[in-house]
Order: C-alpha cells, then sequence, then structure tokens
C-alpha cells in the first residue's frame, strides 16, 4: 500500500471525494487527479501537509503508512492530539515547534 492507496482510503472511509480535498486545500482538481494517475513521488511537502490535515492524520502516516501516527486532530487554541497505540497525547505547539517539526520531515523527504 502506498501513499496514494493510503489517501483513497482515508477518502473512502470519510465518504469524501479528491474534489472535496481540491476545494478545500486550494489544490487545483487537475493537479491532484493528474498526482493519483502518475502515482508521483515527487509531490510537494506542502501539498502532502495540506492533504493529511484535512483527512485529520499526519504525514508520516500518509508517507510511511506507520499506524502509530494515523490520527490526529488540531484545536482552535493551537493544540494538537496524537493517539499513539491507543495512548492519547496533547501537544501546545509554537511556530517554532512547527518549524522544527517542517525541518525534519524535509530531512526525511530527502532520505
Amino acid at each position: 500500500m502506498d501513499m496514494y492507496d493510503r489517501i483513497n482510503d482515508l477518502l473512502r472511509r470519510k465518504k469524501l471525494k479528491k474534489t472535496d480535498i481540491s476545494k478545500n486545500i486550494g489544490v487545483p482538481y487537475s493537479t491532484l487527479a493528474s498526482m493519483f494517475t502518475r502515482r508521483s513521488m515527487g509531490v510537494d511537502i506542502e501539498t502532502i501537509k495540506k492533504i493529511a490535515q484535512y483527512l485529520g492524520t499526519t504525514v508520516e502516516y500518509l508517507v510511511t503508512g506507520n499506524e502509530s501516527y494515523k490520527e490526529t486532530t488540531p484545536t482552535p487554541d493551537g493544540t494538537v492530539t496524537i493517539v499513539v497505540d491507543g495512548l492519547t497525547y496533547v501537544y501546545k505547539l509554537s511556530k517554532e515547534d512547527i518549524q522544527a517539526i517542517i525541518t525534519i520531515l524535509e530531512k526525511f523527504k530527502q532520505v
């Protein structure tokens, strides 16, 4: 199962369509359709982050399939809840924290 299979699975479970993603994250439908058709591996990390956030999951889950990081729930007060192996962790993230996470994900992308 690859990233596109995981996205399709989440879409099916949430009864959503690619057009819903397109409208809500600001990526043209033609771009998404092309990504899925070609199973593109050179997808912009910002696009993956937007898709993950919209689907209520993490970039790590979409990219690796690691079930431990499947669910995340952002809240309006800047906290994020992550469920890992049945345990719930709640974190308050600063802009610096978010930037650090982005930097780490960018490093993984280069590997």
